[in-house]
């Protein structure tokens, strides 16, 4: 017994001594803070001199510098390898001039943070200023479009205000230069759409005149194409012969309106109808339209390629990528074979070829009608009028196809040389502003650094003791078994990852099991094997299956039940049938959110498990319940009243069953219901069915109705979340339930 007794009493030092070096490291977070506070503290006051800043900024533009422009740059295509450095130093010639130099270091003048300088204080410091921004300022191509900027100065304020200043400077150089390109280019749109629109004009009244000249035109002009050229008076020019003694307007009339004529217009008319549906459909088919976003796109390459913009631009590498596959989907559209298209080709040629014969028939009457061959002649020199029109029609509406797309384009320009003017364009914008340095470049005073750091972190180590011994929550079972003098029955992990460094619950579960005997049920009720469900059936019980469904994460006997957390309720199974084997378990809290419910839920399986006992679970957290939406989730329970009738039990599983809340009553006369004798009726048909009773109460900061329910029996079991647990709600929970009818505590996380 005394080697027992020393072998317990070595593994509980190790254990406090491990579990004062845990509660420290859980401080890191103060330590850290005062460690790098002390450091800085020392740090400011240890500086006493004006080491080197460095600060830099990123600056990308939208269009191809001038490269050509600087000195010794070869005019050869194949100088690629060396462009982006020709362009950064493009770039450089844009910022480094003198006058801008001088301007931008005579603002700096107006900022108070910088008014101490010295050398901005008299002129020759400020042309001093001028030759280190120009001998020190390092501009680097990251890409072709994409430029870093490096400045050194001593003060960080100087640093960071000069670099922005110069970003600012360049990216305003570019966009001006763009801005300027972009009104060229809208100029010189407005130039060539003024143009197109004269040519239209004239088209039209080219169509206009010679429709006037032959107003038999007339009868065969949609109502749509003499609005488009004003023409809607058809009556005035239909009697209107331009001085020619051919046939009379009334033999005019009657040959259009004769019976044997009127048919075959009419079948014309039907013939015309199908082939202008035809022509329509397949003129806006996708083929077209493809077409014409190709042309389109070409036309938008061959504006950035006249305003400098090349293959590496993201714009024009989109557009060119847009051509290629538009080109390619057009050449294996053409390749493949179309049925409806075949057929409304064949369509076609047989309308074409009636249109063909019913025109002769129709020579061939009104010649009959009119009579000689000078009126055959009339109806040739028709027939050729209305191809003539046909072409200047073509014409005038290519005319106006011109100018609706360069007045598009000349719109466009307006856009973009608005779009450029606003600030953050793609032209040229700061992608990376200059940045404040912190820390400077070059040597400091490293013997006083370190000294300060190491005065820092002692300081937060010392925090961080004084915070681990003054802490009042409960970390881990050293602490909960010396704020409580109970046993730990288990630990329960925040995750299945088995830790080599464990405080061992066995050390602080107690003597032996003979020393402490928790309360338990006669034997008169546990003398016969236990029927379960089945029993409660005969006493009159609902008993409901229930669904399957996928189990939860927080029931680790069914979703995890080979990872630690599921050892730890075997373990707490195993020490509850040392210490007594109690079978009415109450399991309690002392507040809102320690996991009470998940416990009592997994100690239920746990018990359960193996078909090796019959359990009934009773969830009487009437404020909050938990278990019915762990155990059957998505199952709809019938409220009901105790005290009325038997509530309805849920099998979970042969051995487990489930006697949800919404079953038990409201909670607004729950503790009625706990004192009710059909309260104290149900527990007793549970014991008599189930070999344990477990049941789910409130939290102790909430209510009273573990006290209440310890007056029918049983033992509780405290579950206590770490970290999180203060041991002023610890010492309220063991006065409002009793120190005598806690079984033990379960340290949960």
């Amino acid at each position: 017994m005394s080697s027992a007794k020393h072998v317990h009493s070595s593994l509980r030092m190790r254990s406090e001594a491990w579990n004062l070096v845990y509660r420290f490291l859980r401080q890191w977070p103060w330590i850290l803070v005062v460690s790098v506070l002390g450091a800085a503290v020392g740090l400011y006051a240890g500086q006493r001199h004006r080491p080197t800043y460095q600060s830099t900024a990123q600056v990308r533009v939208g269009e191809e510098l001038d490269a050509k422009s600087v000195p010794g740059q070869r005019e050869d295509a194949s100088d690629l390898a060396d462009l982006p450095d020709t362009l950064a130093n493009a770039f450089r010639a844009r910022i480094l001039v003198d006058a801008r130099l001088k301007k931008t270091v005579a603002s700096l003048l107006s900022q108070p943070a910088l008014a101490h300088l010295p050398e901005l204080q008299t002129d020759k410091g400020q042309d001093e200023l001028v030759e280190n921004i120009k001998k020190t300022l390092l501009i680097e191509a990251v890409t072709r479009r994409l430029f870093q900027l490096t400045y050194n100065a001593r003060d960080p304020v100087l640093a960071q205000q000069v670099l922005q200043a110069l970003a600012d400077d360049g990216v305003s150089s570019v966009i001006s230069q763009r801005v300027e390109t972009a009104k060229k280019a809208r100029e010189f749109l407005g130039e060539e759409a003024e143009r197109a629109r004269q040519r239209m004009l004239d088209a039209e009244n080219q169509v206009v005149q010679f429709v006037r000249q032959h107003p038999k035109l007339l009868v065969s002009i949609s109502a749509t194409d003499r609005s488009k050229l004003g023409l809607q008076a058809a009556d005035k020019l239909l009697v209107t012969t331009r001085g020619k003694a051919a046939v009379s307007p009334v033999k005019i009339a009657d040959s259009y309106s004769s019976p044997e004529l009127r048919p075959l217009l009419e079948k014309r008319a039907q013939f015309e109808a199908q082939i202008t549906q035809i022509e329509n459909a397949h003129k806006y088919d996708p083929m077209q339209q493809k077409l014409l976003d190709v042309d389109r796109l070409q036309q938008q390459i061959q504006e950035m390629k006249a305003q400098g913009y090349t293959a590496e631009y993201p714009e024009f590498r989109r557009a060119t990528s847009d051509v290629e596959r538009l080109q390619r989907e057009i050449r294996d559209g053409r390749t493949r074979k179309d049925p409806k298209l075949a057929e409304d080709l064949m369509v076609l040629g047989q309308a074409r070829a009636q249109l063909s014969v019913i025109d002769r028939q129709i020579t061939a009457i009104r010649r009959k009608l009119v009579g000689g061959d000078a009126k055959l002649s009339a109806d040739e020199e028709a027939l050729n009028a209305e191809a003539v029109y046909s072409r200047l029609f073509r014409d005038m509406e290519s005319a106006r196809q011109a100018y609706d797309k360069l007045r598009e384009r000349e719109l466009e320009s307006v856009v973009s040389e608005q779009l450029i003017k606003m600030p953050g364009n793609a032209a040229a914008q700061i992608i990376d502003p200059a940045n404040l340095p912190a820390r400077p470049r070059g040597l400091s005073r490293k013997m006083m650094m370190l000294l300060l750091v190491l005065l820092g972190t002692m300081s937060g180590l010392l925090f961080g003791v004084a915070r681990a011994l003054s802490d009042q929550r409960v970390f881990t079972a050293i602490d909960l078994w010396q704020a409580t003098g109970l046993p730990v029955l288990a630990r329960i992990p925040s995750h299945d990852k088995r830790s080599a460094r464990n405080v061992l619950p066995e050390v602080l579960s107690g003597g032996d099991s003979a020393e402490r005997l928790l309360p338990m049920i006669p034997d008169a009720l546990s003398s016969a094997a236990k029927q379960g469900a089945s029993r409660l059936v005969e006493l009159g019980y609902v008993v409901s299956p229930a669904p399957s469904s996928l189990p939860s994460p927080e029931l680790v006997l069914q979703s995890r039940p080979e990872g630690a957390r599921a050892e730890q309720y075997r373990l707490l199974r195993c020490r509850l049938a040392e210490r007594g084997n109690p079978r009415l378990l109450l399991c309690v809290s002392s507040q809102p959110g320690e996991g009470k419910s998940v416990v009592a839920a997994n100690l239920a399986l746990a018990i359960s498990e193996g078909g090796g006992a019959k359990v009934a679970l009773i969830d009487a957290h009437l404020i909050g319940p938990r278990l019915h939406a762990l155990l059957i989730p998505g199952s709809e329970v019938v409220p009901s009243d105790l005290r009325q009738r038997k509530p309805e039990v849920w099998q979970i599983t042969p051995e487990l069953c489930l006697v949800p809340a919404a079953a038990m009553g409201d909670r607004s006369s729950r503790a009625a219901i706990e004192n009710s004798p059909a309260f104290a009726s149900l527990l007793q048909d549970l014991l008599s069915a189930f070999d344990y009773v477990i049941i789910d109460t409130p939290p102790l900061s909430l209510a009273a109705d573990a006290r209440l329910l310890l007056r029918h029996g049983g033992s509780c079991l405290l579950v206590v979340r770490a970290a999180r647990t203060d041991l002023e709600m610890l010492r309220l929970a063991l006065d409002r339930v009793g120190r005598s009818a806690i079984a033990g505590t379960i340290l949960n996380g």
